[in-house]
């Protein structure tokens, strides 16, 4: 697709037009203009026709006759033409326009029998256009949709090859609606059950609280989203006769329960039940033998039945943040699970029979609940990603060593309570596996980390109370980042990091001196930021390579001489100066103005 200005002679003044010229010969005009048949005399051939606003104006018989593909936004309550037919069109959308119920373009838009697509996005509609002109339609959408007093057409049962019907309302408060409901299915379930070549059906955000049963008659169904509808509260129990579905979506309506049929879906791939009032699952629901993806976060559900083990193909169990208390045992058989969301929720133990996820990839443990691990977390072999947020584990299993697929390990605010030595208890020496270490919100003084002899890259963060960091044996370390922690005063082994790159560190305010540093040959950047009590020492001096660079800002107390071969960038240290390639904008010196709340914001966003 060629963008360009394209220049037009209209009534002797020159009007210029940002157009985009489509493969197809097709123009996007994004200024408003009323267009003649003059003008469009020129463009015989088109066939692809985008317009922003405007109006059409003249006779246009025998005009846009190759017309295959229409799109307008804004388009205007009542047309200035005559005698316009576009009897090819194929595809035709309106967006963000007010279209009364006696529109004179629906006439000239609905002309063609071969009509496929209709679009309507934000338009308000009083009620839907007569359809009997169109019955090869296959698909329909009204999306975001909020008239004043709506009405569906009856001639809609007539689309007999419809494929997809998508009815979804504004997510606006029904109050700013004044006292308009939205659409209602009640107002045409044995109209749609009439459609029996439907395969998507999205009925979304409309004020209904049933759904009819007839819905069971639309055999070819594969797609129902029902989602954002608050006041739906059940299932009738035909759902079970869709023996083509793929994909069911309740999230966010006030459905307490399923029907046991839904044990009858053999085909469903992916269910959403998130946000919804249920507290348990039917027996049932084992016999969805080919579901990948069950959502129930946000939910209500206490419990699941033994029967989830039977879900052999399952892949993705999200239950974050549900009311879940325990798994039962049976979530072991669960051979294909690679996803596992169990973060906040009411869990305080993983059963044993956990170990048996054996294709399990991601298992995210966050919130304060759990407070340990069982042994056999380390027969997850495949596990690469474990995330404790906010947990309060107080120790690892010696078992966590042997996951040596384990990518980084997430630790962030993990809080451990009455251990002497926080770090060589929880994390056992078996962790030599692990590539990537972050520790965060750690409540303790000193923290010692030894005999990760693979670790690659450690963060230490947000640790208020950290007085002393040893780092012994961790020769294999290329990146070292420390931020935010107030009382730090002694780094110990950093000097013995031969491979050690990259050296960050910012926000530590007690610090006053840093180790030797001249014997890390390999290091090319060292970042400096907001160490206030830090001097500057000879014997800090990094020998940095030709293409290192040193970084150092806003550091009040750092002074010396800093070698003139090395690449600096040197910004708001007083006894140092200004030096270097500075950046245009300082984030520190734009939340300084701002004021330590807006700092401290800005640093934890």
């Amino acid at each position: 697709m060629t963008h360009l200005i394209f220049k037009w002679v209209i009534n002797g003044l020159y009007t210029y037009f940002d157009m985009c010229i489509y493969n197809r010969g097709g123009l996007l005009f994004s200024k408003e203009h009323n267009f003649t048949s003059e003008e469009f005399s020129r463009l015989p051939t088109l066939r692809l026709l985008e317009l922003e606003g405007g109006n059409l104006v003249g006779d246009f018989k025998n005009f846009l006759l190759s017309f295959k593909w229409f799109s307008w936004c804004h388009c205007p309550s009542d047309l200035q033409v005559i005698n316009l037919c576009l009897q090819n069109l194929v595809v035709l959308k309106l967006s963000d326009s007010k279209i009364p119920e006696n529109w004179n373009g629906w006439g000239p838009c609905l002309a063609n029998h071969d009509l496929k697509v209709i679009h309507l996005i934000k338009c308000c509609l009083s009620t839907t256009p007569n359809f009997s002109t169109c019955l090869k339609l296959r698909i329909l959408v009204f999306a975001k949709h909020y008239p004043e007093s709506p009405q569906i057409s009856s001639s809609i049962g007539k689309l007999e090859r419809l494929k997809r019907l998508e009815i979804i309302a504004d997510r606006i408060q029904q109050s700013k609606l004044s006292g308009s409901p939205y659409f209602d299915l009640c107002i045409v379930p044995s109209t749609i059950c009439h459609l029996k070549n439907l395969s998507s059906l999205k009925l979304e955000g409309l004020h209904m609280q049933e759904l009819h049963p007839s819905i069971g008659e639309l055999a070819g169904l594969t797609c129902l989203s029902l989602m954002h509808c608050r006041q739906l509260r059940k299932l009738p129990y035909s759902i079970g006769k869709l023996r083509s579905l793929l994909l069911l979506n309740v999230y966010n309506t006030r459905i307490r329960e399923l029907p046991n049929s839904i044990g009858d879906l053999k085909m469903l791939e992916k269910m959403n039940l998130g946000c919804t009032k249920i507290r348990g699952l039917p027996k049932s629901v084992g016999g969805l033998q080919s579901l990948l993806d069950l959502n129930l976060r946000r939910s209500k559900i206490t419990t699941l039945p033994a029967s989830i083990g039977y879900l052999k193909r399952l892949k993705c169990l999200y239950m974050l943040r549900s009311k879940i208390r325990e798994l039962p045992n049976s979530i072991g058989d669960l051979k294909s699970l690679e996803e596992m969301h169990l973060g906040y929720t009411q869990i305080r133990e993983l059963p044993n029979s956990i170990g048996g996820l054996e294709s399990l990839l991601n298992l995210h443990l966050c919130g304060k609940k759990i407070t340990k691990l069982p042994a056999c977390i380390g027969r997850l072999k495949r596990l690469k990603h474990l995330s404790m947020i906010s947990s309060k584990i107080r120790e690892l299993p010696n078992s966590i060593g042997d996951l040596k697929s384990l990518l980084p390990l997430y630790l962030l605010r993990l809080e451990l309570e009455d251990v002497k030595s926080p770090i060589v208890q929880p994390l056992p020496s078996k962790l030599r596996y692990f590539d990537h270490l972050i520790l965060g919100r750690y409540g303790s003084r000193e923290i010692v980390i030894e005999q990760l002899e693979s670790l690659r890259r450690l963060n230490v963060e947000d640790c208020k109370s950290l007085v002393k960091l040893g780092l012994s044996s961790l020769g294999w370390l290329q990146e070292l980042i420390i931020r935010r922690c107030p009382k730090l005063m002694e780094i110990r082994d950093l000097r013995e990091m031969e491979s050690l790159k990259v050296f960050d560190i910012e926000t530590c305010s007690s610090i006053e001196r840093l180790p030797k540093l001249s014997e890390l040959y390999k290091l090319i950047f060292l970042g400096i930021c907001d160490c206030r009590s830090l001097q500057w020492s000879t014997e800090s001096s990094p020998e940095l390579s030709k293409h290192g660079l040193l970084k150092l800002s806003h550091c009040e107390s750092l002074q010396g001489a800093v070698p003139n071969e090395w690449r600096c960038n040197i910004h708001a240290c007083p006894l140092l100066g200004e030096y270097g390639d500075l950046p245009n904008f300082c984030e520190w010196c734009w939340q300084s103005k701002r004021g330590p709340r807006a700092r401290m914001r800005a640093l934890h966003c």
